[in-house]
């Protein structure tokens, strides 16, 4: 388990093609977090965002760089990462003007009103669902109803979305945000 702050900042659309650096117009721009010491990076390459704690990058999936809000004017898309202390204390201090630090409360507001709002609550295997109504159908017994039906169960049918809120993908990685 770690300890990780919450990192937002806005994210850009290249305007020009970068090739040598594998750039490319068109693809989403970011703060060059390699400009962070190699000890608080690990010594790891950050010219593309690193997952490190399971976590992922959000984003602001109720707008996007096509459409305006406060936070994320055409052409900028909100953008959250969990990285741990001393690399947030350098960031901010590099890119004052590019990141802002988050309280573990506005993190689990963006997380769960901004980045996965829009996601279901559950996930239906289609597949799994229709061969047990297809044995039924039959006159079979299907033992394994019980648990297909069961969002918290790990077989296949209609599993709970893991991802939907901050406190059930905290409950998975173990992580906090501080």
């Amino acid at each position: 388990m770690a300890n990780l702050v919450a990192l937002k900042f806005e994210s850009g659309i290249r305007t020009v093609d970068d090739l040598k650096k594998g750039h490319k117009k068109g693809q989403a721009e970011y703060p060059d977090l390699n400009q962070v010491s190699d000890v608080a990076r690990k010594g790891l390459d950050w010219s593309a965002y690193l997952d490190v704690y399971g976590i992922g990058m959000q984003y602001d999936k109720t707008c996007g760089h096509k459409e305006h809000t406060v936070e994320s004017p055409i052409g900028k898309q909100c953008c959250v990462i969990a990285v741990e202390q001393d690399f947030a204390s350098e960031a901010l201090a590099l890119f004052p003007d590019r990141f802002i630090q988050l309280t573990p409360a506005e993190f689990e507001s963006f997380y769960n009103t901004k980045a996965h709002a829009h996601e279901p609550d559950e996930h239906v295997d289609k597949d799994a669902i229709d061969a047990i109504e297809a044995k039924e159908r039959l006159g079979l017994a299907v033992p394994e109803k019980i648990d297909a039906i069961n969002p918290k169960s790990t077989t296949r049918g209609i599993r709970e979305n893991k991802e939907k809120t901050w406190a059930r993908k905290k409950a998975c990685c173990g992580h906090e945000i501080i």
